[in-house]
């Protein structure tokens, strides 16, 4: 069993470190003034982990990460009289941290929180950045802080309740990452599988590392997402519009809008066709989805609400090669005009 804890400040002089751990109880000296966040899934599959703990337990899954849910955890902070001194710490995947960190960043106009993520997804990207919110209808994410977590604390043993499809999301975002700024993790996943990693302790620990220690570089060098960290969205715009409308889980919606993105690289930037065929080939290696058939106007009035977007422009993750990223602004008649011609390729 791994036991690691990710410690940043992204502002401030502070450096990232890897921390080795014993248990929660090395971050948290005093554990009378915490409450854990999870959803009834991580209850039902580890409940030994909260035996001792002051918990609130939410229903399962991303439709229930809503202002509904959200004003419900702030009834519970306030009927359990939590105050400033207080520490909120979410336990469970992508869903949890963000509505963790988005409750906990505006409860009397802050109080401190951390994560134990407990999916892949969160372990690598999610928990990770400070970025935290909520869903208002089919729009992702649409409202919420940039506040960061005081530790992010992973333990890998949570992963062994995973099913393989959950495997397979979580390295929708690891690619992302290799796609975008790691040739040789690329390389290293096209010679691989899943069960590489699952399998090996050691490896999949290096495996969640780098992923962490590439995207902490790129938050610390834009915190609030307003230049270089945008290429962590290389497939989130196209995916986020697909991720509702066609009731998929985020990394299948994230896998078919790099599958586009990827396209669209070698239309409008200088990704060559052979590379766009090797993505397509590491994508399905992992089990990940290419496309699925979407109503194009349907979809599409999603993605116009996208945060990205900017008068007529919205600002789009592109490729310029395996490994490199480069953001472009695309009108939004022309993005409509070059998914319908890819979503026509597709079927």
């Amino acid at each position: 069993m791994s036991l690691f804890s990710i410690t940043y400040q992204i502002h401030g002089t502070s450096k990232n470190t890897l921390i080795s751990s014993d248990s929660l109880n090395d971050i948290i000296q005093d554990q009378s003034n915490i409450v854990f966040i999870t959803d009834e899934m991580v209850m039902s599959h580890h409940s030994a982990f909260f035996s001792d703990k002051k918990n609130i337990v939410i229903p399962y899954g991303e439709k229930n990460k809503n202002l509904e849910t959200l004003n419900i955890l702030l009834e519970k902070f306030l009927n359990l009289k939590l105050g400033r001194g207080h520490r909120i710490v979410g336990v469970g995947g992508g869903m949890i941290t963000d509505l963790t960190g988005f409750a906990a960043s505006i409860y009397k106009r802050g109080v401190r929180f951390g994560f134990v993520p407990t999916t892949l997804t969160a372990m690598v990207d999610a928990s990770i950045g400070g970025k935290n919110g909520i869903n208002i209808g089919d729009v992702k994410n649409i409202v919420g802080t940039v506040s960061q977590p005081e530790f992010i604390h992973i333990q890998t043993q949570f992963l062994q309740s995973l099913p393989k499809s959950m495997w397979s999301d979580g390295f929708a975002e690891i690619i992302k990452h290799a796609l975008i700024g790691n040739e040789v993790l690329c390389n290293d996943l096209l010679a691989s599988r899943i069960e590489d990693y699952s399998s090996d302790e050691i490896r999949l620990e290096k495996l969640i590392f780098d992923n962490i220690s590439q995207k902490v570089k790129l938050v610390e060098r834009d915190p609030f997402d307003t230049g270089i960290r945008n290429s962590l969205n290389l497939g989130h715009t196209l995916g986020h519009a697909l991720e509702k409308k066609l009731n998929l889980t985020h990394g299948q919606a994230v896998a078919i809008g790099m599958n586009f993105a990827s396209w669209l690289s070698t239309k409008t930037s200088t990704l060559k066709y052979n590379e766009y065929e090797i993505i397509l080939q590491l994508l399905s290696r992992y089990n990940l989805p290419l496309y699925q058939e979407f109503d194009l106007d349907a979809v599409f009035e999603s993605l116009l609400n996208d945060k990205k977007k900017q008068d007529e422009n919205i600002r789009f993750v592109l490729l310029e090669n395996i490994g490199k990223s480069v953001i472009h602004n695309i009108d939004t008649t022309s993005l409509k005009s070059y998914i319908s011609t890819w979503k026509n390729l597709q079927s």
